[in-house]
């Protein structure tokens, strides 16, 4: 069994392992267990000779290289500011990732408060690569809420996950006039996700309600001078469930 595992390819192994895991519960199958421990075995000598994720690395490298510009075309009607919605971020790395033979996945787990998100990548070969969870609160307990949030989650998760930022448009940055020597830069007009992940664990790990307030103030703050009412929308909401979480008396 061991010398056979050693003889598939990444694809035709998995395949071999649904296979098996689909006659599990059959009385007479006495190797499933036995064949999970072998493949498992058989990805740490991938692994160790440093073949482990090799087909997927080398067409993550080729595909970023072809990534587009997520372009800020959409306009928050809330601070007439632009910003890449999630239609553009997609549009800027899908056809390179299909065209280096990955699919884009976005998971969605389940979750009380909100959502979470789980950008994943999938090589022809088989091999499959995720980027980590991202949990964004929903700013309320209904369909446009958590249809938000989820937008929300979606659209940060696969910036992260492929390494892109938002860019003005080329022609609408063409056209501003130039700026006077010694002025300072307008404010941006987005929270970049590192930001807004900070002011997050702030907020969510306050230990008092005056914690809380001085979290929340600092995003806040950062959130009005970026412009971003998407970012202010999930500091409320984390401020709220955390203000909750807070003031319940504490369990005698």
């Amino acid at each position: 069994m061991a010398d056979q595992a050693r003889s598939l390819t990444t694809t035709e192994m998995q395949h071999e392992i649904l296979v098996r895991y689909s006659d599990m519960n059959d009385d007479n199958n006495d190797g499933g267990l036995r064949w999970f421990a072998e493949i498992g075995q058989y990805e740490q000598k991938l692994y160790d000779k440093g073949d482990y994720m090799k087909n997927i690395a080398s067409a993550l490298v080729s595909a970023q290289r072809n990534y587009s510009p997520a372009l800020k075309t959409n306009t928050n009607p809330h601070f007439r500011s632009k910003y890449a919605d999630l239609a553009a971020c997609v549009e800027a790395v899908v056809d390179a990732l299909n065209e280096s033979g990955i699919a884009l996945m976005q998971r969605c787990h389940e979750c009380d408060n909100g959502v979470i998100v789980e950008t994943v990548f999938i090589h022809e070969s088989g091999e499959m690569l995720d980027a980590g969870r991202l949990h964004v609160p929903a700013s309320k307990a209904d369909p446009q809420g958590y249809g938000s949030a989820l937008t929300y989650a979606r659209r940060y998760s696969l910036m992260a996950a492929c390494g892109i930022a938002p860019e003005d448009d080329d022609g609408n940055a063409a056209a501003r006039p130039a700026r006077p020597a010694g002025a300072q830069p307008p404010p941006p007009e987005e929270m970049c996700f590192s930001a807004i992940a900070d002011h997050m664990a702030a907020i969510n790990g306050a230990a008092t309600l005056d914690e809380l307030k001085s979290a929340y103030g600092a995003a806040f703050k950062a959130a009005k001078a970026a412009n971003d009412a998407d970012a202010l929308g999930q500091f409320d909401a984390a401020k709220e469930i955390r203000k909750a979480a807070l003031s319940e008396p504490a369990a005698t």
